[in-house]
């Protein structure tokens, strides 16, 4: 039966892909003026995978957002749509936050589940970490740092196109890197079902509806910013059998 819900699950993102072609995907993401105003906590703020749900299905529901301390914890997460339960994890090196990862659910099965009135516009991963750099890029500027924010505001965001497969999701990326032109880009990975395709009705919660994000933390994205952290990080997540 799991096997089933899977290969599913595989249908129906592959169904949504193939809506959004890689020939018409955009690279770079463009975040509209409202994105880049919107506020995040800190990412060692608990709630602020809940914060991630809340801007992504653009909703004002609340949900139980769990913190986990390891990384096979987060791996083995599923989300929930009822109690709304979202989970989140931070990578860290040398105790310094570097990516926060959210599991939440997407707005159309908000919308199923709860009422046509209680989520509105789906956001993807990019738009996360353009709210995450413009709020770091504001502080800068209110901190008097003009060059630091003006690092910031160009920093190039990649259009990350979702996967649809876990392990693709828990694979290895750069979170930044230098192109040639010498812009510094963001990476936002991400996983997405949607849950207003026909498998929506039938996979179990645990699949139904799901979006997971990789973004950068605000603390990264002030280090590029000022210049004390270079790009060019890798992040892992590995559970505890990949680990030892």
């Amino acid at each position: 039966m799991r096997a089933l819900f899977v290969r599913l699950f595989l249908v129906a993102a592959a169904g949504w892909l193939a809506a959004c072609s890689p020939a018409d995907w955009p690279e770079v993401y463009e975040p509209p003026e409202d994105v880049t105003k919107v506020p995040f906590p800190p990412v060692i703020d608990r709630n602020f995978c809940q914060a991630v749900q809340q801007f992504m299905a653009s909703t004002q529901r609340l949900s139980d957002n769990t913190v986990f301390i390891t990384a096979q914890e987060y791996i083995e997460s599923k989300t929930k749509i009822e109690p709304l339960s979202t989970y989140q994890y931070v990578t860290r090196e040398n105790d310094v936050p570097v990516a926060v990862s959210c599991k939440v659910k997407g707005a159309a099965y908000i919308r199923a589940h709860y009422g046509d009135d209680q989520a509105g516009e789906q956001r993807l991963c990019p738009a996360v970490t353009a709210a995450i750099v413009g709020q770091v890029a504001r502080e800068l500027s209110l901190e008097g740092n003009s060059e630091a924010a003006a690092r910031a505001q160009a920093f190039v965001l990649d259009n990350n196109q979702p996967v649809y497969m876990g392990p693709n999701y828990l694979a290895d990326y750069m979170i930044s890197y230098e192109a040639e032109s010498g812009a510094i880009h963001l990476q936002s990975p991400g996983l997405i079902h949607d849950y207003a395709h026909w498998t929506g009705a039938i996979l179990p919660d645990a699949f139904a509806g799901v979006n997971y994000c990789h973004t950068p933390s605000h603390e990264y994205v002030r280090a590029l910013a000022t210049g004390t952290e270079a790009p060019g990080r890798m992040v892992r997540i590995r559970g505890e059998e990949e680990a030892s």
